[in-house]
């Protein structure tokens, strides 16, 4: 079995003077192994003398501080982290990591950013409907938890919102079940009728992300089972949102 890899990101937010959040994007170099070319929150892998004395979530935070040193000139404090969830990539993949997600808050006026220039080679302040729309449109490249992560705080118009927002359940674990019918892929998640199994054409409930990333197309799949992604009063389940 691989082993899973502990890894850390972040969602470094601002909000706009004028009402709204933007969320830090970084784009990774096509160079690096994984996620190449993709946009990502800063963040990448543990280090093994981050994990030395202290228990994974600590780490975590370490590790997520320094990273965003690294990729972007970014001073972070540990204090000012907030754990929201946690994924672990589906067992079928080659390379697998078990990855904490924090959100925070940086001013909208005097936070510069500085990419790396090796791993990371361009950054954006977005608004997450504007990364997903760059998705849907193929002028970016997310993941699905980046995708998922977005579509969470996609109507959050300030940071106090984004809090309440992750505050309205625990931290959730999610080990996805995937499977690829060509070149989409079937990310189901508990509650799903086919996550135990991993055949998605049972008939049942539906908690699951569908996504293609020859036609970029991403669409969210939610229906007849317990809300395990309390997305902004679950706004987004209206039809119009599904697009």
């Amino acid at each position: 079995m691989t082993a899973i890899r502990p890894a850390a990101t972040v969602q470094v937010i601002r909000e706009l003077p004028q009402g709204g959040i933007e969320v830090l994007m970084l784009r990774r170099n096509r160079a690096v192994k994984f996620a190449s070319g993709f946009w990502v929150f800063p963040g990448g892998k543990v280090e093994p003398h981050e994990m030395e004395g202290v228990n994974s979530l600590q780490a975590a935070k370490t590790a997520v501080v320094r990273e965003a040193k690294e990729e972007a000139d970014l001073d972070l404090q540990e204090a000012d982290l907030h754990f929201f969830v946690h994924w672990t990539t589906p067992t079928s993949e080659p390379k697998r990591f078990g990855t904490y997600f924090f959100h925070t808050q940086v001013p909208y006026d005097g936070t510069v950013i500085t990419v790396d220039n090796s791993e990371i080679l361009e950054h954006r302040w977005m608004t997450p409907e504007a990364a997903m729309a760059a998705a849907l449109a193929k002028k970016i490249l997310l993941m699905p938890p980046t995708f998922i992560s977005l579509q969470r705080i996609r109507y959050c118009m300030s940071y106090s919102e984004v809090v309440a927002e992750w505050q309205r359940s625990e931290p959730l674990y999610i080990l996805p079940m995937i499977q690829m019918e060509g070149s989409q892929a079937i990310s189901m998640y508990e509650g799903d009728a086919g996550y135990t199994s991993g055949d998605s054409h049972l008939e049942g409930p539906r908690h699951r992300l569908l996504f293609d990333y020859q036609k970029a197309s991403f669409e969210f799949q939610y229906s007849d089972c317990d809300d395990h992604f309390p997305v902004n009063g679950l706004r987004h389940l209206q039809k119009k949102d599904l697009s």
